[in-house]
């Protein structure tokens, strides 16, 4: 099955690799909660030291004051109009529709795999977490479907990389007194 395997267990800062392919991408984020790019990595710009063959390829664009946006396959547009909030049986899901596809499909919590993306039937999953192996417990896999359209995959990484990060805000408090020394916090109502 493909998937996309983070290098670190981490999702702000670190390389990933299509498994299905030799496509290698990296993912910048300056702090939890800030904006994220994902740039496609060149054969030449493996190396840290030619990080100026990046090609940019998706982005999650979060705003203070105006809607957070979404960038991928040349159109930007609202986070709230790409990932609509409702329900799949009765639980909190998010809606996604997919490009070119007819039917909506659903990210929503999973007993086995944390998150998944379902289809409406929530029998057929098309992308999940990986839950953690005994020989490296800090590795983070994202599994996709063998079903999944290819150019599909960065979308659904973008919709697990904003999920999982506003789930972990919620669950996670925030050390104001680091949060500050990175900038955070410094504008207007910041005492």
């Amino acid at each position: 099955m493909p998937s996309f395997v983070f290098q670190k267990g981490s999702l702000l800062n670190t390389k990933i690799r299509l498994s299905s392919t030799s496509d290698e991408y990296e993912i910048h984020t300056r702090l939890p909660g800030s904006s994220t790019q994902l740039f496609r990595l060149d054969s030449e710009s493996k190396s840290e030291a030619e990080a100026a063959h990046r090609t940019p390829v998706a982005s999650i664009n979060r705003n203070m004051f105006l809607p957070d946006t979404v960038s991928f396959s040349g159109k930007t547009e609202r986070i709230s109009k790409w990932f609509k909030q409702g329900t799949l049986d009765g639980s909190p899901a998010s809606i996604l529709h997919l490009s070119d596809s007819e039917s909506p499909t659903f990210l929503a919590d999973h007993d086995e795999y944390n998150l998944a993306l379902f289809l409406p039937d929530k029998k057929t999953i098309l992308a999940h977490w990986q839950p953690p192996r005994s020989e490296s417990p800090h590795e983070l896999i994202l599994v996709i479907s063998p079903d999944v359209d290819a150019k599909n995959y960065i979308e659904i990484l973008l919709a697990f990389l904003y999920q999982t990060e506003k789930l972990r805000a919620r669950t996670t408090p925030i050390d104001m007194t680091t949060a500050r020394s990175a900038g955070v916090g410094s504008g207007i109502g910041a005492h």
